[in-house]
């Protein structure tokens, strides 16, 4: 096929001959179109024969991809999205070349503008829901909330995608195109309004991160941006939502510029409807600013205990541990004990997976920065129930610093289930095994 169409455009390059010269005849127009067609068939030929070759020695050849040989930009596109491991180097790396291979079959030279709109069309998150917080501790994107949490903290967290599949992409194609031209419509997403964007909220925080992963200071400078502002702006962005969120009438330009120790006192003064989202709200202020307001911490753990905004109520629990003018918080063992209660009893079964999250949740329990007292006593009577005789123990003694407490009965110890130390280990092997 590709001797026969460069033979016939060999013919239509040929000068057309003086009938005179009685050497060869010129072709008239009919000829010439007939050629032409010829020409145009065997390359079509030559670029779907070669494409589906391509596709077979890549491994890539299935139905989808042999409906679109026909259409190799769409072709591309679907490889890009659909066909490769992000994850994996070495796939990325032998799908990349593919596609490489693919447009020089076809003679495509708009490859860089295919992977820009691939680019952009990826940014657009394909939905918009309630999700109105970052959680910033969390940056594997796909991960789930803790068991037993995902339920009631749902509408306000929303996971950081940072290094989620759909972002991956991007970085990686965004690398192969002009990144400046990119860079200036990435950043214009970081200060628009939410509500006028594609996909919301979602995707000004998937601009944000593929800003953050792609983009060096060096690279921002040219614009007069960096990273420290790209978190800044997005912090806005995503405090702004929370506001929308809890109904709190501030322009986002005045909620930026106050102190912040200011703006929890207005929201909880005398006289505010408390709603779930405003204890969501007003917990944030708390904790990203380090506001250890002793009054204002009780009121809002109060609120969240209540909603059961599970997730922000540990969160909070955590500052209180962190900052020692909190721990005489009222009734802050009690506030320890339940939020151990509620997710520990979400786990009935502490084999695999629910092995790390059992040990979690009570490491959680055991660093209550004051005595557990009665309060305890649940978390202690259901590790005991289960069998968890070491685990029980511990709670016991962190229920009370200062109480002797009985030797640990090493004969109704199971190694095999129990949280073991060295000093349960060593306490083990003297205990007389069972003929």
């Amino acid at each position: 096929m590709e001797m026969g169409r460069d033979v016939a455009q060999h013919w239509l390059a040929v000068p057309d001959i003086e009938p005179r010269s009685f050497v060869l005849k010129a072709m008239d127009l009919a000829e010439r179109m007939a050629i032409e067609e010829q020409v145009s068939r065997l390359s079509t030929a030559i670029e779907k024969y070669n494409t589906e070759l391509i596709l077979k020695k890549s491994g890539l050849y299935n139905e989808k991809t042999c409906d679109l040989i026909e259409s190799p930009a769409e072709l591309i596109g679907h490889i890009y999205t659909n066909c490769i491991e992000w994850k994996s180097a070495k796939d990325r790396e032998q799908k990349m070349a593919v596609v490489e291979l693919l447009a020089k079959a076809n003679h495509l030279r708009n490859l860089p503008q295919i992977q820009e709109e691939l680019v952009m069309s990826w940014l657009i998150a394909d939905k918009v829901d309630d999700a109105y917080a970052v959680d910033p501790n969390d940056t594997m994107g796909n991960a789930g909330l803790d068991i037993g949490m995902s339920s009631s903290d749902e509408n306000e967290l929303f996971l950081l995608p940072f290094f989620d599949v759909t972002v991956d992409r991007i970085v990686y194609v965004l690398k192969l195109i002009n990144m400046d031209k990119i860079m200036g419509d990435l950043i214009t997403y970081l200060r628009r309004d939410a509500s006028t964007v594609a996909g919301g909220f979602r995707t000004i925080v998937r601009a944000a991160c593929v800003l953050l992963r792609a983009y060096t200071n060096t690279q921002l400078k040219k614009v007069n941006y960096d990273h420290v502002k790209i978190c800044v702006d997005l912090e806005a962005v995503l405090y702004g939502r929370l506001l929308d969120l809890a109904h709190v009438d501030i322009p986002l330009d005045t909620f930026r510029r106050q102190e912040k120790s200011v703006v929890v006192r207005g929201l909880v003064a005398p006289g505010t409807r408390w709603t779930p989202q405003l204890a969501f709200l007003v917990a944030s202020l708390i904790v990203d600013n380090e506001i250890a307001d002793r009054s204002v911490v009780e009121m809002v753990l109060n609120r969240l205990q209540s909603s059961q905004k599970r997730e922000m109520f540990v969160t909070l629990l955590t500052f209180c541990r962190q900052e020692k003018k909190l721990h005489r918080t009222k009734n802050l063992a009690m506030m320890w004990a339940r939020a151990v209660d509620w997710s520990l009893g979400s786990i009935e079964n502490v084999t695999g997976e629910m092995l790390d999250e059992f040990e979690h949740w009570f490491y959680f329990a055991v660093s209550c920065p004051v005595e557990g007292g009665r309060s305890f006593d649940s978390i202690r009577n259901a590790l005991r129930a289960r069998n968890y005789v070491v685990a029980a123990y511990l709670i016991a003694i962190v229920a009370s610093f200062t109480q002797r407490c009985q030797p640990l009965d090493y004969t109704t110890v199971n190694p095999h289930q129990e949280l073991m130390f060295n000093w349960t280990k060593a306490g083990l092997k003297d205990v007389p095994m069972e003929v």
